[in-house]
């Protein structure tokens, strides 16, 4: 029996990582020779034997959501992308070979694309031979019968060492996706509206305002409530989807998960501005108790605070202690950690009740038992309980927990957002989602994540170059294929995965013998050529 499967990536193109849509719990593996074999490319699809599946284990932390590995050993039928998206990347001036020219006169160079998931290409440019090289953005041409493939330059971007690094960055991992669709929002019917004191807690010239606190007391009872954005009433493009998360790069406006006029003024929840939201009321009745809601309502922010002006506000200050003795039985140290602890308790709470009133299509935020400060992924309840594996947030100790409180933000939290209007609130203009339609679009959500991720680091990585730090210790958290090491830098929590040999130097993959396990800590060293770009970053690894 046969099976068409799709590549979802192939890291340094030293690997395939690939799924079939009939087996969503098995990880394909294809190795580098099937790769360059058969011209594999992300979005190429394959038909392979099931009988010769090999079991493996050890993958990206971005595909822990499956409890099964085999290796592919075949691939026939291969169909390759209809369409290869725009690529960043070095165009080799200063190398010794040239391809030819096209019948313009071009010279036809190697260009090497900063995304590691595709190969090299032949690229004709009216530049000169010899001198520095250049990045420039490439439109891939379709990959036919021969070794390497073709593309058409599109933009000289300038040379290697005077380009906009951060803006290469956000290029190479495609975070901005284009064009972000213009539309307007439709007349909107208000919830009924919600009175007590109301403010925001937010980083200064923040706009795409998610939440509120609100507070009311009576002689009858004390309510905090936390009021977030209501936006799934109003329909969203398929860019959302795509889109997954609002970017924010360095030095540069945020790119948002949904147009500047409704992410920023339309949704959110700016001061003065009548909004609808999704409430949970925490009440505490001098008669019947603590109780905890779920309702809708529309509301007006009186106030936008920084997290140091809510450091000398009264209110701020009266509903802080409140919360502290009557939910949290701690003192929180600051602004922050109130917000961010308020934030977690009303994730848990809705985690839960999704369990409760509809377990199979809860949506979760999940991490890995077996892997040492394994990252947090989205995964189905009932794909966790067919796997028999955790539901379990073990960095923050919650037995459920998603993500519901910032979907300006993020698109999961529109789909969370969804489950509670359908499973809580009885809405019944919200439409079913396929089971199988769902598990792709968290998969969706949680690749889109990695690659923001892999962009940050990036980012961390230029900064304190920069800045002249240029050691970490890190731990080491997976190991792949024996040489591909994930570790996280543990002073600021970020995670890098490189390709390491015993020469210590973690840029080649040319000798499989790994020296380390899960679970040692290193030093890392940072060099920087920049007259080589990006690829010029160079990591020592020290025990």
């Amino acid at each position: 029996m046969s099976r068409r499967a799709v590549i979802l990536s192939c890291p340094w193109r030293k690997i395939g990582y690939a799924e079939t849509y009939d087996d969503p719990f098995t990880l394909l593996i294809i190795p580098k020779e099937l790769l360059e074999k058969n011209k594999l490319i992300p979005g190429s699809s394959f038909r392979y034997i099931c009988s010769d599946r090999k079991n493996i284990k050890n993958v990206p932390s971005c595909y822990l959501d499956r409890n099964y590995m085999a290796m592919v050993t075949t691939c026939e039928d291969i169909k390759q992308p209809l369409k290869v998206p725009i690529l960043v990347g070095i165009l080799f001036l200063s190398g010794k070979y040239i391809y030819g020219a096209n019948k313009k006169g071009m010279i036809k160079y190697i260009f090497q694309p900063e995304n590691n998931n595709y190969p090299r290409y032949i690229v004709a440019s009216r530049l000169g031979r010899g001198g520095i090289d250049y990045y420039v953005r490439v439109e891939p041409q379709p990959w036919v019968d021969v070794e390497i493939p073709s593309a058409n330059c599109i933009e000289n971007i300038g040379e290697i060492d005077k380009c906009d690094y951060n803006e290469i960055i956000a290029e190479k991992y495609f975070l901005r996706l284009k064009p972000k669709p213009a539309y307007s929002l439709p007349d909107i019917t208000f919830m009924p509206l919600y009175y007590g004191t109301l403010f925001s807690i937010d980083p200064v010239n923040c706009r795409d305002i998610d939440d509120v606190i609100g507070w009311k007391r009576t002689d009858e009872y004390t309510e905090v409530s936390i009021h977030i954005a209501h936006v799934t009433a109003v329909p969203h493009p398929e860019f959302v989807i795509n889109q997954t998360v609002t970017i924010y790069p360095p030095d540069k406006p945020n790119y948002n998960l949904l147009p500047n006029k409704i992410a920023e003024d339309g949704l959110s929840l700016v001061p003065g501005k009548r909004r609808n939201v999704l409430s949970l009321l925490l009440r505490w009745d001098n008669k019947n108790g603590f109780s905890q809601t779920v309702r809708e309502h529309s509301i007006i922010n009186e106030r936008a605070l920084t997290y140091d002006e809510a450091e000398i506000d009264m209110e701020y200050l009266i509903v802080k202690e409140w919360v502290e003795k009557k939910l949290f039985n701690e003192v929180l140290v600051d602004s922050h950690a109130f917000i961010e602890k308020l934030m977690i308790y009303t994730n848990s709470y809705i985690a839960e009740r999704l369990t409760e009133v509809c377990s199979n299509d809860a949506i979760l935020r999940v991490t890995s038992g077996n892997m040492e400060r394994s990252p947090a992924l989205y995964m189905l309840n009932s794909d966790c309980i067919i796997q028999k594996r955790s539901s379990r947030h073990i960095h923050l100790s919650k037995e459920y927990y998603t993500h519901f409180t910032s979907p300006l933000r993020r698109a999961v939290d529109q789909d969370v957002h969804n489950l509670v209007r359908k499973y809580i609130l009885n809405d019944l203009s919200v439409k079913d989602l396929d089971l199988c339609k769902r598990r792709y679009r968290l998969r969706k959500y949680n690749m889109r994540l990695e690659h923001v991720r892999f962009a940050e680091t990036e980012w961390f990585w230029l900064q304190k170059y920069n800045e002249g730090i240029v050691n970490f210790e890190a731990l080491v958290i997976n190991i792949q294929q024996e040489n591909i090491l994930e570790l996280l830098i543990l002073e600021y929590d970020k995670r890098i995965t490189i390709l390491y040999n015993n020469t210590k130097t973690l840029e080649a993959a040319d000798l499989p013998e790994c020296l380390w396990k899960t679970g040692d800590k290193c030093i890392i060293k940072l060099l920087w050529d920049k007259t080589l770009g990006l690829r010029g970053k160079r990591f020592y690894l020290e025990q």
